[in-house]
């Protein structure tokens, strides 16, 4: 629970980033919870996505978003997809419907891995609370946009992950066991490549020297 409530606490950090992972996550939660005929928690799914649809239509980066989620939001969000992804019968096999609650909610998840390895191989915790407390302007999304991309190219390749995630779920639902061992390996392979990647990114200077909460934020 703390994990994935923190992992959205953490993707928080552009406007329509959380918000926009939380709608994929719930409406992939919803097909799939129909089509294995679980229509309570489909229809919970489908509330927690009409609640998060209509938060980003003022949350989203057009031109500016006049509403945020603030921790309180993004954790409720976290704590909602952990929920329903844990209630999920999603397969007879433990391992295979572990796998598929985490690729339900693969984008923030790797994003909040992501920092917190790169940090640690960087030195950057002086203090044991460092990993739990420490803000920087490191994530994913600050990543695209120090690569060049602009706002909303940043939102649509962190989209891009979640719905990548998404699919590979309700694929997993679909086929055997075997099937879910190549797919987590594959994305195993790609995540790792593609964090390899944005390690390299060139961050602007500061992106750590500012120490809080709202200074990880970016307006797009």
């Amino acid at each position: 629970l703390g994990l994935v409530a923190s992992a959205f606490n953490g993707v928080d950090n552009a406007d329509g980033s959380a918000a926009g992972l939380a709608v994929i996550s719930s409406l992939f939660t919803f097909l799939i919870s129909w089509s294995t005929w679980q229509h309570d928690l489909a229809v919970l799914s489908l509330v927690l996505a009409g609640a998060a649809v209509g938060f980003l239509m003022f949350n989203f980066p057009a031109p500016k978003a006049s509403i945020f989620l603030g921790d309180s939001g993004s954790l409720f969000l976290g704590c909602g997809l952990y929920t329903l992804t844990v209630l999920g019968q999603w397969s007879a096999e433990p391992w295979k419907a572990a796998v598929i609650a985490l690729l339900l909610v693969v984008a923030p998840l790797f994003d909040f891995m992501f920092i917190l390895t790169v940090r640690g191989l960087e030195g950057r915790y002086k203090r044991w609370d460092d990993p739990i407390k420490m803000c920087a302007r490191d994530h994913l999304f600050h990543r695209f946009r120090a690569m060049g991309l602009s706002g909303r190219q940043g939102l649509l390749v962190l989209y891009s992950l979640g719905f990548l995630g998404g699919s590979l779920a309700l694929n997993c639902v679909l086929h055997p066991e075997k099937l879910t061992l190549v797919v987590v390996g594959r994305l195993l392979l790609f995540l790792s490549v593609f964090a390899l990647g944005l390690k390299r990114v060139r961050l602007p200077a500061g992106s750590y020297t500012e120490i809080g909460r709202a200074s990880c934020r970016e307006r797009v």
